[in-house]
């Protein structure tokens, strides 16, 4: 089985969106798992085990109706069995339309129903969350395909690699942190100056 997840947009939107690649590979060990976004997020992707390639949509494609349309193709030739559009924007709509892919799963807007198969009604500011609505609306988008509420993960990972790891702990020796008590990082940088 092939899955396509599309998140575009920013780093913490495609983060979040890997959380539907987590409980997919979860659930099909076996299934290819791809994630297209734009450039400037690939490196949140980078290292999960979940993905099994990262397609890039870079700006120069998406700028060209003749590169964006051999795009395209060459994502219908991927033959994919479940496309799961978290954008779901004109762009994606027809990447998504496109694809042949069986099953198509997007939040419903007025105009999807002839892009999609499943179109989910968001969860709006009225429901209750465990987890807010970023992650919970990610996880309705994983209703169509079966999944039991109670085996899924609803946090965000980010994934290192053994270098990354140890000049982590070459930082907290250097300024005496305990590596064994709990760290949160937080940063005061939002993608946009009206965001920050």
């Amino acid at each position: 089985m092939k899955f396509l997840v599309i998140q575009q947009k920013r780093v913490g939107d495609v983060l979040i969106s890997s959380i539907i690649c987590n409980n997919l590979k979860k659930k099909h060990p076996d299934a290819t798992i791809d994630f297209m976004c734009y450039t400037n997020s690939v490196d949140v992707l980078i290292g999960n085990p979940n993905i099994d390639n990262i397609i890039v949509l870079s700006h120069k494609v998406r700028k060209s109706y003749f590169s964006l349309f051999k795009f395209i193709f060459e994502i219908r030739a991927k033959k994919y069995d479940v496309v799961i559009d978290v954008y779901n924007k004109l762009e994606t709509n027809l990447i998504t339309l496109f694809t042949g892919s069986s099953m198509k799963i997007a939040y419903k807007k007025w105009y999807t129903s002839i892009f999609y198969t499943h179109n989910l009604k968001r969860f709006d500011n009225s429901k209750d969350t465990e987890y807010g609505l970023a992650i919970e609306n990610r996880l309705l988008l994983l209703d169509p395909l079966g999944f039991n509420k109670n085996e899924l993960d609803p946090y965000p990972k980010l994934f290192v690699s053994s270098a990354e790891n140890e000049n982590t702990i070459s930082l907290f020796e250097q300024y005496k942190i305990n590596k064994k008590a709990k760290i949160i990082m937080l940063s005061l940088l939002g993608s946009e100056e009206n965001k920050t």
